[in-house]
């Protein structure tokens, strides 16, 4: 097995959602989401390596939407020159300071208030439009291809009085290209 930081990684994806759309994507394919609560901007969204995590949100989101839950668990294969990983912030590029300055840049071509994130119901449409803008309008005119985006989210409620380790927290993966996504496969209640 190589160990070469140019060699292509594989991540574990599991992606909750009910099981008429899962049966829909395994025939027809992931189409990347385009929602303005999106944090790491528009993709299909992963739990990587976290299938309980993703059971759960399935459940929560087929009590809202309809349906039984499902899992979708893929395997996503990526360059790492492709990949924005804000989990490795020693990285050339440092992809924090690149976002840092596209927010700032957005701030100054504006004339109108940038859209907040409201993170208490989870909604992240300034981490959205800063992660978008930095992709396709300033990286992907100097041929800079990201494919996905990587990062670790701090989510739920502190698991006793002031620890910074939450009950939610997980890693989650935008992958902004779908062939990146194959071998997917559904999972259900059996399987959990």
């Amino acid at each position: 097995m190589s160990d070469s930081i140019l060699d292509p990684i594989e991540l574990v994806g599991y992606h909750g959602t009910n099981i008429e759309s899962a049966r829909r994507i395994l025939q027809i394919g992931f189409l990347p989401s385009r929602n303005r609560y999106d944090w790491l901007g528009k993709g299909v969204y992963f739990w990587q390596d976290a299938p309980y995590r993703a059971w759960d949100w399935a459940r929560e989101y087929s009590e809202t939407k309809g349906g039984d839950p499902a899992v979708i668990r893929s395997l996503v294969r990526i360059r790492r020159v492709e990949l924005m990983d804000l989990l490795d912030y020693s990285q050339d590029p440092n992809w924090a300071n690149h976002l840092r300055r596209t927010h700032q840049y957005l701030q100054k071509q504006t004339s109108s208030i940038l859209p907040p994130n409201k993170i208490s119901i989870g909604y992240h449409a300034l981490d959205r439009l800063v992660v978008d803008t930095l992709v396709e309008d300033i990286l992907k005119p100097m041929n800079i291809n990201i494919l996905a985006v990587r990062a670790c989210f701090q989510e739920g409620e502190e698991i006793y009085p002031g620890s910074a380790i939450y009950n939610k927290s997980h890693i989650q993966v935008a992958v902004r290209e779908t062939s990146l996504i194959s071998e997917s496969m559904l999972l259900t209640e059996k399987d959990f």
